[in-house]
């Protein structure tokens, strides 16, 4: 049974021993003639396969049996259909009351080459008015240098890297298969270009791997795992979901801004650059910025946007996703207007 379990659900087999287990030793052997509970309590036990048999063929000495299960699907089936007006209702009060401004908020960087993303991308609700809408692009208009795709830096703070050992951590390079050696090259070379590596000579290395993305091209990982294992973790506090969106019911208008390459924007320590060292086949490489996979990189990153955010009003953030949220129009382009200028005071 164990065998036939693992061949038809591989990835999973192990969720199901307990139902498994309950199953054989209900079951009656062919050596003995009684089933293992038979045997061990001396009457049949109804377990899942007893109460399978008895549903199917009909043969349920106790009526309520059949009723309580029933219960529990037409309780499952009227949940479904609440769920579903719910989420119904949900959308058409959405419709009706509410405005939004989406975009992504790309903060600037000095070095503008390779922009590929600007403020003319900015996507404005098409609910909004005619004046509301100009208004928008007014408020974008005297922020050009800020909605860029280009990363810039922030002095703000910067990323340390504390170790519970002073051994350099090193990992072997996984093999990079030929046919991705071209691609590996090229996201290397951006980010030397954007200033975010150099060359290195570190005691530290930790291997890379290019995970491929929904729309077919590569995202550049480093596997830091052994490096997050003696790295000491920082307790910085984080927003949970609940908590922000209890502090949206009220709200009628909502802008999302999203910052490109957040981590990137946040300087390591002179330090903590030699630990983040990374090797291609081309060489050792380490990260000038705040690289994506180290264990305290979400801590300091949140305690970097409290620092930016703390005297902003009606705003709330999830690392590096921003939503502004008002009652009032006139409200709400003033917090746009006072987001971007503290997002360009930062950069």
């Amino acid at each position: 049974m164990l065998k036939r379990m693992c061949e038809e659900r591989p990835s999973d087999w192990d969720r199901y021993i307990g139902p498994l287990l309950f199953a054989y030793r209900e079951a009656p052997q062919a050596s003995t003639g009684f089933a293992p509970f038979e045997l061990l309590y001396g009457r049949t036990v109804r377990g899942p396969m007893a109460i399978l048999k008895e549903m199917w063929t009909s043969e349920v000495d106790n009526p309520e049996t059949r009723s309580t299960y029933q219960y529990v699907l037409d309780l499952r089936e009227r949940l479904e259909e609440t769920c579903a007006l719910a989420r119904s209702e949900l959308q058409e009060s959405s419709r009706g009351t509410r405005s939004t401004i989406t975009g992504r908020l790309k903060v600037a960087s000095s070095n503008q080459t390779n922009q590929s993303e600007s403020a003319s991308d900015v996507v404005v609700n098409d609910e909004l008015g005619v004046g509301q809408s100009h208004e928008v692009k007014r408020v974008l208009s005297k922020f050009t240098d800020v909605l860029t795709d280009v990363p810039g830096k922030t002095d703000v703070l910067k990323c340390d890297i504390k170790l519970t050992t002073d051994k350099p951590i090193k990992a072997k390079p996984y093999p990079v298969p030929l046919s991705m050696r071209d691609s590996l090259q090229e996201e290397v070379r951006k980010m030397i270009d954007m200033g975010v590596i150099e060359p290195s000579n570190s005691p530290y290395s930790s291997p890379v791997v290019l995970v491929p993305k929904p729309d077919g091209t590569k995202r550049f990982c480093v596997d830091y795992r052994k490096l997050n294992k003696v790295t000491t973790y920082e307790a910085e506090p984080m927003q949970t979901m609940t908590e922000i969106f209890s502090e949206l019911s009220n709200d009628k208008y909502f802008s999302r801004i999203d910052l490109t390459k957040g981590y990137w924007q946040v300087e390591m320590t002179q330090s903590a650059k030699e630990k983040t060292a990374f090797v291609t086949p081309d060489g050792l490489w380490q990260f000038k910025t705040m690289p994506f996979g180290l264990v305290g990189a979400p801590a300091v990153f949140t305690r970097l946007m409290r620092t930016i955010l703390r005297d902003v009003p009606n705003v709330v953030n999830y690392l590096d996703d921003i939503l502004i949220h008002t009652e009032t129009w006139d409200e709400h382009v003033e917090c746009l207007e006072l987001l971007f200028q503290t997002l360009r005071e930062t950069d």
